[in-house]
């Protein structure tokens, strides 16, 4: 693979170029300038000859003195690059003629007059060999002096554009090695070009910096949610257990303890009565611990306060655009309300939403589209997505702890268990509209209103009894 080219190579070929271009131009149009400069001198220098032949001829012609003619004739014919001179009357009749006519040089005819008669015309030609001979010397001379200006002017440029343009791209470039750390400052005196670069690049480097820190951000924001998750399928796990102990132990702690608090009333005997107090203590006792666990394992109160939920959805899709880039997903937040405020535990409803995107993500979806709504009474949040869907066998259960539809090893099937109750929590609700390959829909209902503490216990109760 042929190596491109350097910046001062290209620099030097173009330059040079150009440069030799026009000044072969320049010394062709000063070499033609001087051509003609030189053609004119010779043409007035013939023309003045002749005019001065003219004059002379005019008395010797007066006086009919034909021999001072040829005499003079004679006399300039073959000096000053005269080879012809020839003198004629008015009726044409050749009064004096000197050397030989040749058809390649050019001939000068001057009138001879006097007030406004014409006796005859001088015809003189001269040699513009010794001309050519000069033309050619000055277009070597001319041609030697511009390359060597050329050459001059080409090196003095280059070493101007090096100085001021192509070492302070270099080191620009080696400021923006890999390694390289801070601002880039482009050496002082730098092109507006060479600074533009520096200041796109740096622009470009905050930028990826802040890309950096965000995705920091929300993979920190990701761990932690999927730490309190852990933490909250360890707390459900445990939860369940307990309830399932406690169910359990209830009818034999119950029985254990009427019977021996009923013997305790019926004996008489002090031995009896100790022991069977013991028995009573003991039970009791067991009843706390199972009251204990089932209190640890049970999640933490809403902390319900006014949201708005357009503010909530724009705060999580700050935090999942890398998370989105690195799955090649999209994230798009439609509002069809009006911006009315629900009554909710943030933490719980981000909570809620992540998992839900994270499932989406999970299950391929490319395409995830968090819809705002609202009524009277509720706001609901659609949660819709392009993946893979939910079995049909498992949609009816899809709530239930330790329901999954993802492999082993990939879910402990109580993400949705936890975040429906979480939302029943904040007197709300999360259910599941309709899914099929290429469309899943949850929704998540949160109250518009704060209800009354005894309204929304009233309403954990039922939930538990049914």
């Amino acid at each position: 693979m042929q190596r491109p080219r350097t910046l001062s190579s290209l620099v030097s070929l173009y330059l040079g170029g150009a440069l030799l271009l026009l000044m072969l131009l320049l010394g062709l149009a000063l070499q033609g300038s001087v051509r003609q400069f030189l053609e004119g001198a010779v043409k007035d220098k013939a023309e003045a000859l002749a005019s001065q032949l003219a004059t002379v001829t005019l008395d010797a012609v007066l006086i009919h003195d034909y021999g001072t003619i040829e005499r003079n004739v004679d006399a300039l014919v073959g000096r000053e690059d005269i080879p012809f001179i020839q003198i004629l009357r008015h009726d044409g009749q050749v009064l004096g003629q000197a050397g030989m006519q040749a058809a390649d040089l050019p001939l000068v005819t001057m009138p001879i007059m006097q007030a406004d008669l014409k006796f005859g015309d001088v015809v003189v030609q001269y040699d513009d060999s010794r001309l050519a001979r000069i033309t050619r010397q000055m277009t070597i001379y001319t041609f030697a002096g511009t390359g060597l200006l050329t050459l001059l002017f080409f090196l003095m440029l280059r070493r101007f554009l090096n100085l001021r343009v192509i070492r302070p791209i270099h080191r620009l470039v080696e400021q923006m090695g890999p390694d390289s750390q801070g601002t880039i400052a482009p050496d002082p005196g730098a092109p507006r070009e060479v600074i533009e670069m520096a200041d796109s690049f740096n622009a470009l480097q905050q930028k990826i910096e802040r890309h950096i820190r965000e995705l920091d951000q929300a993979h920190e924001t990701h761990n932690e949610a999927i730490r309190r998750l852990c933490s909250d399928q360890r707390l459900a796990t445990i939860g369940q257990m307990a309830a399932e102990l406690a169910h359990e132990m209830n009818t034999p702690l119950s029985n254990v303890l009427g019977y021996a608090q009923t013997a305790l009333s019926r004996s008489g005997d002090e031995e009896v009565q100790r022991r069977l107090l013991v028995v009573v203590e003991q039970a009791r006792r067991l009843s706390q611990i199972v009251r204990d666990m089932m209190a640890a394992a049970h999640p933490p109160e809403a902390q319900g306060v006014a949201v708005d939920p357009g503010e909530l959805l724009a705060s999580i899709a700050r935090l999942l655009p890398p998370i989105l880039r690195k799955q090649g997903a999209m994230l798009e937040i439609v509002s069809a309300g009006e911006g009315e405020s629900c009554w909710a535990d943030p933490t719980m409803t981000e909570q809620i939403l992540f998992n839900l995107i994270s499932n989406a993500l999970q299950a391929g979806a490319r395409h995830i589209v968090l819809a705002l709504d609202d009524d009277d009474d509720t706001v609901t949040v659609d949660v819709r997505d392009d993946g893979a869907g939910v079995p049909p066998e498992v949609q009816d259960r899809l709530f239930e702890p330790f329901v999954t539809s993802k492999r082993r090893g990939e879910g402990t099937g109580l993400g949705l268990s936890i975040s429906q109750r979480l939302a029943r929590e904040m007197n709300g609700d999360l259910r599941l509209v309709g899914s099929r390959p290429g469309c899943t829909e949850f929704r998540l209902t949160l109250p518009r209103r704060q209800h009354p503490i005894e309204e929304l216990h009233e309403v954990q109760c039922a939930d538990s009894r049914g």
